[in-house]
Protein backbone atom coordinates (compact mmCIF):
# COMPACT_ATOMS: atom_id res chain seq x y z
CA UNK A 1 0.00 0.00 0.00
CA UNK A 2 1.48 3.49 -0.77
CA UNK A 3 1.32 6.70 0.97
CA UNK A 4 -2.05 7.23 -0.36
CA UNK A 5 -3.39 4.24 1.30
CA UNK A 6 -4.96 2.65 -1.83
CA UNK A 7 -3.29 -0.95 -3.24
CA UNK A 8 -2.45 -1.06 -6.70
CA UNK A 9 -4.85 -3.44 -7.32
CA UNK A 10 -7.41 -0.49 -5.60
CA UNK A 11 -5.80 2.23 -7.97
CA UNK A 12 -6.54 -0.29 -11.02
CA UNK A 13 -10.18 -0.75 -10.05
CA UNK A 14 -11.19 2.91 -9.49
CA UNK A 15 -9.19 4.16 -12.70
CA UNK A 16 -11.48 1.24 -14.37
CA UNK A 17 -15.11 2.93 -12.58
CA UNK A 18 -14.56 6.01 -13.40
CA UNK A 19 -13.59 5.45 -16.87
CA UNK A 20 -16.78 3.48 -17.00
CA UNK A 21 -19.28 6.21 -15.47
CA UNK A 22 -20.58 8.88 -16.98
CA UNK A 23 -19.00 12.37 -17.75
CA UNK A 24 -22.64 13.77 -16.33
CA UNK A 25 -23.50 14.32 -12.00
CA UNK A 26 -26.41 12.53 -11.99
CA UNK A 27 -25.96 9.44 -14.16
CA UNK A 28 -22.69 8.76 -11.95
CA UNK A 29 -24.62 9.21 -9.03
CA UNK A 30 -26.94 6.42 -10.25
CA UNK A 31 -23.89 4.21 -11.30
CA UNK A 32 -22.27 4.65 -7.69
CA UNK A 33 -25.48 3.87 -5.78
CA UNK A 34 -26.16 0.88 -7.97
CA UNK A 35 -22.28 -0.52 -8.05
CA UNK A 36 -22.64 -0.40 -3.68
CA UNK A 37 -26.69 -1.58 -3.75
CA UNK A 38 -27.82 1.10 -2.04
CA UNK A 39 -31.74 2.34 -3.15
CA UNK A 40 -33.05 5.86 -3.64
CA UNK A 41 -34.86 5.65 -0.30
CA UNK A 42 -31.27 4.00 1.59
CA UNK A 43 -29.33 7.59 0.26
CA UNK A 44 -31.92 9.55 1.09
CA UNK A 45 -32.18 7.79 4.69
CA UNK A 46 -28.35 8.34 5.30
CA UNK A 47 -28.03 11.54 3.40
CA UNK A 48 -30.64 13.67 4.70
CA UNK A 49 -32.06 14.39 1.28
CA UNK A 50 -35.54 13.80 0.32
CA UNK A 51 -35.83 11.09 -2.49
CA UNK A 52 -37.33 13.52 -4.66
CA UNK A 53 -34.23 15.75 -4.39
CA UNK A 54 -31.91 12.74 -5.09
CA UNK A 55 -34.00 11.51 -7.93
CA UNK A 56 -34.33 15.50 -9.23
CA UNK A 57 -30.29 14.96 -8.97
CA UNK A 58 -30.10 11.92 -10.83
CA UNK A 59 -32.26 12.58 -14.01
CA UNK A 60 -30.54 16.07 -14.23
CA UNK A 61 -33.24 18.31 -13.35
CA UNK A 62 -30.64 19.41 -10.56
CA UNK A 63 -27.14 20.13 -13.06
CA UNK A 64 -25.43 22.30 -10.48
CA UNK A 65 -26.23 21.24 -6.48
CA UNK A 66 -24.46 22.94 -4.01
CA UNK A 67 -21.56 21.70 -3.04
CA UNK A 68 -22.85 20.66 0.18
CA UNK A 69 -25.43 18.35 -1.43
CA UNK A 70 -22.67 16.85 -2.93
CA UNK A 71 -20.56 16.47 -0.12
CA UNK A 72 -23.53 14.95 2.32
CA UNK A 73 -24.12 12.37 -1.39
CA UNK A 74 -20.32 11.51 -0.88
CA UNK A 75 -20.56 10.74 2.90
CA UNK A 76 -24.01 8.77 2.71
CA UNK A 77 -21.87 6.49 -0.24
CA UNK A 78 -19.18 6.28 1.52
CA UNK A 79 -17.38 7.65 -1.25
CA UNK A 80 -13.49 7.06 -1.25
CA UNK A 81 -11.73 10.89 -1.96
CA UNK A 82 -10.92 10.07 -5.74
CA UNK A 83 -14.83 9.05 -6.38
CA UNK A 84 -15.45 11.95 -4.14
CA UNK A 85 -13.74 14.43 -5.91
CA UNK A 86 -14.68 12.80 -9.21
CA UNK A 87 -18.72 13.36 -8.54
CA UNK A 88 -17.51 17.19 -7.20
CA UNK A 89 -15.81 18.17 -10.29
CA UNK A 90 -19.05 16.38 -12.66
CA UNK A 91 -20.99 19.01 -10.30
CA UNK A 92 -19.32 21.74 -11.59
CA UNK A 93 -18.19 22.77 -7.76
CA UNK A 94 -14.75 21.74 -8.29
CA UNK A 95 -13.93 25.05 -8.31
CA UNK A 96 -14.60 25.87 -4.54
CA UNK A 97 -11.28 24.12 -3.75
CA UNK A 98 -9.36 26.74 -5.59
CA UNK A 99 -9.60 29.18 -2.93
CA UNK A 100 -8.21 27.75 0.36
CA UNK A 101 -10.15 28.90 3.36
CA UNK A 102 -11.55 27.72 6.36
CA UNK A 103 -14.69 25.88 4.64
CA UNK A 104 -12.72 24.65 2.07
CA UNK A 105 -10.37 23.08 4.59
CA UNK A 106 -12.99 21.81 6.68
CA UNK A 107 -14.59 20.13 3.75
CA UNK A 108 -11.03 18.32 2.53
CA UNK A 109 -11.26 16.82 5.70
CA UNK A 110 -14.41 15.39 5.42
CA UNK A 111 -14.09 14.25 2.31
CA UNK A 112 -10.71 12.39 3.96
CA UNK A 113 -12.56 10.72 6.47
CA UNK A 114 -16.01 10.52 5.75
CA UNK A 115 -16.53 6.77 5.84
CA UNK A 116 -16.15 6.80 9.43
CA UNK A 117 -18.94 9.01 10.33
CA UNK A 118 -22.49 10.53 9.71
CA UNK A 119 -23.76 13.77 8.63
CA UNK A 120 -24.94 14.47 11.49
CA UNK A 121 -21.40 13.99 12.87
CA UNK A 122 -20.34 16.19 10.36
CA UNK A 123 -23.22 18.56 10.75
CA UNK A 124 -22.00 18.82 14.08
CA UNK A 125 -18.10 19.31 13.77
CA UNK A 126 -19.24 22.05 11.17
CA UNK A 127 -20.90 24.03 13.61
CA UNK A 128 -18.03 23.61 16.51
CA UNK A 129 -15.97 25.30 14.04
CA UNK A 130 -18.16 28.36 13.54
CA UNK A 131 -19.20 27.01 9.95
CA UNK A 132 -22.77 26.60 8.28
CA UNK A 133 -24.08 22.52 8.40
CA UNK A 134 -24.10 20.88 5.28
CA UNK A 135 -27.95 20.25 5.61
CA UNK A 136 -30.38 22.54 8.29
CA UNK A 137 -33.60 20.39 7.76
CA UNK A 138 -35.59 18.11 5.08
CA UNK A 139 -37.82 21.00 4.54
CA UNK A 140 -35.26 22.93 3.40
CA UNK A 141 -33.85 20.34 0.81
CA UNK A 142 -36.95 19.77 -0.68
CA UNK A 143 -37.78 23.38 -1.72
Amino acid sequence: MGRTGFAESDINDIFRIIGRTESEFGITIVKHRKRLGVSQEKLAEHSGLSVATIRRMETGEIIRPKIELVIVICIALKLNSIYSFDLIKKSCNIGFFEVFDKTAIAYTRILEDKDKHTVEYWNNYLKNMGLKPLLKTRDKVEK
